[in-house]
C-alpha cells in the first residue's frame, strides 16, 4: 500500500511543470561594470559610470 501511494506520489509529481527562474534584476553589467538597466552609462571624461539625468551636463550646439 505504501509503495503503491509513493509512486502514485511520484508520477503525480513528474507530471508538474517546472519551476522557471526570473532573471535577477540588475544583473546588466556593461563591459565597464555600469548598471544599464538602473540608468548608468560610462563616462570617458570622468572614467566612471554616471547617470547623465543627473548629472545637469548641457551640450552646447
Amino acid at each position: 500500500m505504501k509503495k503503491t501511494i509513493l509512486f502514485t506520489l511520484m508520477f503525480l509529481f513528474s507530471l508538474m511543470p517546472a519551476q522557471k527562474k526570473t532573471p535577477v534584476v540588475g544583473n546588466d553589467r556593461d563591459v565597464h561594470g555600469c548598471i544599464g538597466s538602473a540608468g548608468y552609462t560610462y563616462s570617458q571624461i570622468r572614467n566612471e559610470c554616471v547617470r547623465v539625468f543627473e548629472q545637469k551636463i548641457k551640450l552646447k550646439k
